[in-house]
């Protein structure tokens, strides 16, 4: 239920945003949104992922946010096949495919007033929160795609339904 009703300056304590290739895009929206009211003091963790460096979208727009606010916003991009690891990580970037160690290290613990918003195709959204499932409306009797329960990566570390909202599936 929470995350899905229109986006309300500091309503929540802190937001997770969590996004792989262009899927991104609408989490830097938000990201951007929230800059642009210097009485929202909303914490915002960016974790996304890519293949290589030639892959990555918008970073510019994201280094904008926590160069100009790097208290309140912050990021770490996890690219798959990076061309050089060393300089990569050197650098201040992860190796692999976003997971739970990742997770676990850049993410607060599930807790009242953190929200978690996961954007990606099928496979990203299925490893970080977990399966989809049918749902039948018995009011309306309209079936439709649903996530959860949030197991996957975000499941292990404690997060549930109340914690989660899903942005976009590519």
């Amino acid at each position: 239920k929470r995350g899905r009703e229109p986006y309300v300056a500091n309503n929540f304590k802190e937001i997770v945003m969590i996004g792989a290739g262009t899927a991104v895009a609408p989490l830097i929206q938000l990201g951007e949104y929230i800059f642009d009211n210097p009485d929202d003091h909303t914490k915002i963790h960016f974790i996304v992922g890519h293949r290589s460096e030639k892959d990555i979208l918008l970073q510019e727009r994201i280094d904008a946010l926590v160069a100009a606010r790097p208290q309140q916003f912050s990021a770490v991009v996890a690219l798959s096949r990076p061309a050089n690891t060393q300089a990569w990580t050197s650098a201040g970037g992860y190796v692999g495919r976003i997971d739970g160690a990742l997770l676990k290290q850049q993410m607060p613990p599930p807790a009242k007033g953190v929200l978690v918003m996961v954007a990606g195709a099928d496979e990203f959204l299925e490893a970080i929160c977990g399966d989809k499932r049918e749902y039948t409306d018995p009011s309306t009797g309209y079936t439709k795609t649903i996530w959860g329960p949030v197991t996957g990566h975000l499941g292990a570390l404690g997060y549930d339904n109340d914690d989660l909202a899903l942005v976009a599936k590519l």
